[in-house]
């Protein structure tokens, strides 16, 4: 399984339930968004080099609140690999580790969280 996550660098600060941690403490290599401020999209890619992909977009948070409290979409494209291709590409494009974050041995990501 390939896994990798683009994820907001100010979020991982601020929120302290975060999972980023425990994504880097499992190997999987987490990058953040270094172009924008929030970094608002919501994108999951499943099984990129799969026969059939699947792309998940949409304002839905992944949350308590998302899932039970909110008015959420959710989008999910299968089979679509141009449009999958795409989507990571630019997601890519405009991240990078965020600085003293080593995003393979996750050193100093409990420095970066906010008490």
């Amino acid at each position: 399984m390939d896994v990798k996550v683009i994820a907001d660098a100010e979020q991982i600060e601020l929120i302290d339930h975060n999972v980023i941690p425990q994504l880097v403490e499992a190997g999987i290599p987490v990058f953040t968004d270094a172009e924008h401020t929030a970094a608002h999209n919501k994108v999951m890619v499943i099984d990129a080099g799969a026969k059939a992909p699947v792309l998940i977009t949409g304002s839905f948070n992944f949350t308590h609140a998302a899932q039970f409290r909110n008015a959420e979409n959710l989008l999910v494209f299968r089979g679509n690999h141009e449009l999958t291709r795409a989507t990571w590409t630019t997601g890519c494009a405009t991240s990078s580790t965020p600085p003293g974050f080593d995003a393979a041995t996750g050193s100093d990501v409990e420095s970066r969280r906010k008490p």
